[in-house]
């Protein structure tokens, strides 16, 4: 599915939406700083009370830190 492909903050490029989940969006874009083609993911949060923010950000995080380390060749 072909998205709009204005670039997000001045490096990427979304080209086509992957897939959406719980938490959000994935989509292949092009990184203009790279060259690359990558997977970026657009993080949606639903308002929450103020208790839970704190175990949101901890949950963003290390979802973060995962999917920073991810590496794959594409085919």
């Amino acid at each position: 599915m072909a998205v709009d492909s204005t670039p997000i903050g001045q490096r990427y490029e979304m080209l086509e939406l992957l897939g959406t989940g719980g938490m959000g969006s994935v989509y292949r874009a092009y990184d203009r700083l790279s060259g690359q083609t990558v997977a970026l993911k657009r993080v949606t949060v639903a308002p929450r009370p103020a208790a839970d923010t704190s175990s949101l950000l901890l949950a963003l995080a290390q979802e973060f830190r995962l999917l920073a380390s991810l590496r794959h060749p594409i085919s």
